[in-house]
Formats: structure tokens, sequence, C-alpha cells
């Protein structure tokens, strides 16, 4: 998935959903013997849970407020009675 936009919200939205796959991913890999390549199922699945607790805390974050315009420019000018 691809957030061409860069917007926050479908950003947070694809961190839930992939937070949700490599939960998945944890918990199916928990149970699997995987000594034939030299890795521990339950290493993985922690691996997988991290990653998973990450993008989950990730997609809680709240936005980052947009500062207000604190500029102080001067709308006008009276000079001599003139506004300027």
């Amino acid at each position: 998935m691809e957030n061409v936009d860069n917007d926050p919200d479908i950003g947070r939205g694809i961190d839930r959903i992939n937070a949700s796959f490599f939960n998945d991913a944890g918990n199916r890999a928990s149970g699997l013997c995987l000594e034939e390549i030299g890795m521990d199922g339950h290493k993985v699945a922690n691996t997988l849970w991290r990653i998973s607790a990450y993008l989950r805390m990730r997609a809680d974050r709240r936005a980052i407020p947009v500062p207000k315009n604190t500029s102080r420019r001067i709308e006008s000018v009276d000079v001599d009675g003139e506004k300027l």
C-alpha cells in the first residue's frame, strides 16, 4: 500500500492494517518449527509482534498540530491622514 498524497489519516490507516497483518503472521510463526532453516519460531514471532506494536503505536500518535499564523503583519499604516 502506498500513501502517494502523504495524507496522515491514510498513513495511520495503512499502519493499522499492516499492524494487523504482522500480528497475524506472528501468531502463525509462533507455532512453527523452523529448525531446518536455523531459526526459532518463537523468536520470529516476537520480532513480528514488535513490528506490529510499533505500527499500532505509530498509528495512534496524534497528528502534529499546525501552528497558528503568528505573523505580525501590518495591514495598513496611517501617514498624515492617508492609509498606506
